[in-house]
Formats: C-alpha cells, structure tokens, sequence
C-alpha cells in the first residue's frame, strides 16, 4: 500500500487487510511524503505484521509502489490502494487460485464502487475473467482494478516493476506481464473502490489519456506493426472526433488482424471479434450512407461475430440516409 495524505480512508483500508481471513501476510505500507495525518493513523495500528516505510518527500506512485514491492519477501504480491477496501476473504482466495494455477502470473478481481463515506453506490466495476478472454482485451483497454490484483513477485521483479510514471502505470505493467505469462481475473467480487473527488483517476483523466501512448506504442511494437500517431489514435480516442477515412480504419484493423495470425499474440477469434466490435463502431458513425454494405469488409467481418441487431441498425442507417438524399 502507498499512501500520500490519506487520512480520511487509510484507517478502513489497513483495517481491511489485518481483518482478512488469510492471516500469513508481511503489510508494506509506502507513506509517500505526506503532510497531513497518515503517518500517526498508520502508527495506530498495533500489528507486527506491518513495516511502514517513509518517503522524506513526496516521491510519486510508480516510485513508491517499487519501494514498497522491493520490499516484499512472500510469494505473491498483493496490491491496495489507500482509499480502497479489500473483502475479508480477497487474500484467501487470490492465494488458493494462484496455488491451483502455476502458470499465472497475475491475477485480478471484481470491484464495487463507494462513495466518500464508504456506502456503496450501486455501480459495479464488471471485469473480464478466462486468461485468453483478458489477455486479448488488455489489447484495447486496461482490464484490471489495480487494487484487487496479486501477482507473483519473481515475474514482478523480473519485469522490472512499474516504470511508466503517472496514471497508466498499473496498464503498462500488466501489458507487459501479459506478453510472457497468462493474466486473469476472478469473477468474484474482491474489493470496494472508492469514488471521491480527489480520486487519482478522476483527476487526472486527461493525464491518462497522454499517457497511454508509449504503452499502445508497445503493443504495435509487437506486431510487428509501426507505431504511427494515426494508429494511436485509434486505439485510444473517441471514433467521432477522428478524421480518418473509413478506408484507413479498415486498413489498420486488417493490418492488426493480419499481423496476429503470423504471430500469434492474441487468441485470433478473440481478437477478431474484438476488432469487429470497433469497426462496426466505425460504420455506423461515420459512413451512413454505405454502413451496410461496409460492415461485410474481409477479414474483418465474419458471420459468427455479427448479431442480427447490427446487421438491421446498419442496414436502416444506410436506408434513412438514400431516403434523405432522395428527399
């Protein structure tokens, strides 16, 4: 755990740790510099089995989570925020799948959302689960909650630890553990991840943005496909604020299609479907009038990808907009 002035949540945070079910742990706690009253919460706590380490100043995230994890003497890694809370038998489970499963490396969890004051908000942080299933996701998007994952600590300190600096540390760690060893989720809920107006992610949205470049970057990289900013920006903007053509949609999403099946990064249905999903995206908003006829675009279209609902959306766009032009 990392903590920069975190008093209003460290204490439920620690509590949530010392109260799990899974007892035979070492609790690293990383206090980056704060200036509030983090450091008096953590002394609080009488319980030999933390080891609290602090920063002089304030050092950043990436820096101190790499502190703390250097530490580390177990097996496995277990990560929590300081505003978060971990389920009392998360460490328990995570640890028995691990056991069960010699060949993962890193393995995540569901989350539910609360707000300040700790109530629970309704919302649900619904992630994938199946090793191939996440694997070929974390192409596109970061599908881990950073607070609810365990990896093992060799393929971490091989790895190098964290190393991007700011908001897409934790995206760019995983990627990189997920081209040598199999990632998954549990589909199980291991954690409550806390929504409040000094949240990191929510203040530095725009951050982390900019900073998903170099790790889209290395994803092309190892496809053997260049990292050009037009492709960057397909995999990281919104469709509608592009200006790309469809032609050069289709021609990257062909590129990236091609490139796995020489390779074989991805699982290629996986990743077929996933790709499908973002050119179906990419007619419907941008080519009305041939949205219909394009959605069949080779290799990017198959039939088992396809549902009948998007054959019929594609075909009433096109339709409206002959019936517009004819008008």
């Amino acid at each position: 755990m990392t903590a920069y002035n975190s008093s209003s949540y460290i204490g439920e945070a620690i509590n949530s740790i010392l109260k799990q079910s899974y007892s035979h742990f070492e609790f690293i706690i990383v206090n980056d510099g704060s200036t509030d009253n983090t450091q008096k919460i953590i002394d609080s706590f009488d319980d030999k089995r933390i080891k609290c380490i602090q920063n002089p100043t304030n050092q950043g995230l990436s820096v101190s989570r790499n502190i703390a994890l250097k530490e580390a003497n177990g097996v496995y890694l277990a990560i929590l925020d300081s505003d978060d809370i971990a389920f009392p038998d998360r460490l328990e489970k995570q640890v028995s799948h691990l056991e069960k499963t010699p060949d993962l490396a890193l393995l995540g969890g569901k989350a539910v959302i609360i707000d300040s004051f700790g109530n629970e908000t309704g919302e649900i942080l619904e992630i994938p689960h199946q090793s191939e299933n996440v694997h070929a996701l974390l192409f596109f998007k970061n599908k881990f909650v950073h607070s609810s994952v365990m990896m093992r600590t060799a393929v971490f300190k091989e790895m190098g630890g964290y190393q991007s600096e700011g908001l897409g540390e934790d995206y760019d760690l995983f990627v990189r553990i997920s081209h040598q060893y199999k990632v998954d989720n549990l589909p199980e809920y291991l954690v409550a991840y806390r929504k409040h107006p000094t949240n990191i992610s929510k203040t530095g949205h725009s951050d982390e943005h900019r900073e998903l470049f170099p790790i889209k970057a290395k994803q092309l990289k190892a496809l053997h496909i260049p990292d050009k900013i037009e492709y960057l920006h397909i995999l990281i903007s919104d469709i509608r604020k592009l200006d790309y053509s469809v032609a050069y949609f289709a021609d990257f999403y062909c590129l990236l299609i091609e490139q796995n099946l020489k390779l074989n990064l991805y699982n290629s249905d996986l990743f077929g479907r996933l790709i499908f999903q973002q050119w179906y995206d990419v007619v419907r908003l941008k080519s009305e009038s041939k949205a219909f006829f394009l959605l069949f675009k080779k290799p990017i279209f198959k039939w088992e990808y396809v549902t009948f609902k998007q054959i019929r959306k594609t075909f009433k766009l096109s339709l409206k907009y002959l019936f517009r032009i004819k008008k």
